[in-house]
């Protein structure tokens, strides 16, 4: 299966539950968390950098909260809480 891909807008997408590279996959959790966090705008990310698929959805989150938890980044873990429910709050007032 092939896990990476390249993206039209230049960017690199990595899926996380079937990444067998640990630095890549470290490198596009950090850069989505950026992305999630509002320290990067998507346009402010390098062309061929490495992001996870899927940024905004709920699973991605969880993957990243679970990512988090392994290395023991507990603070970033409870942003992305915060934004989870940013998320499923905008979603149940739509």
């Amino acid at each position: 299966m092939r896990t990476v891909q390249k993206v039209v807008d230049g960017f690199m997408n990595i899926d996380p539950i079937h990444s067998t590279d640990d630095k890549l996959l470290h490198l596009a959790v950090n850069n989505t968390f950026r992305f999630l966090n509002g320290k990067k705008k998507i346009e402010d990310i390098k062309p061929g950098s490495w992001l996870l698929s899927n940024a905004n959805s709920i699973d991605t989150i969880d993957t990243m909260i679970e990512y988090y938890i392994s290395i023991e980044a507990y603070e970033r873990c409870a942003r992305l809480v915060q934004i989870k429910e940013s998320i499923l709050d905008k979603e149940t007032t739509v």
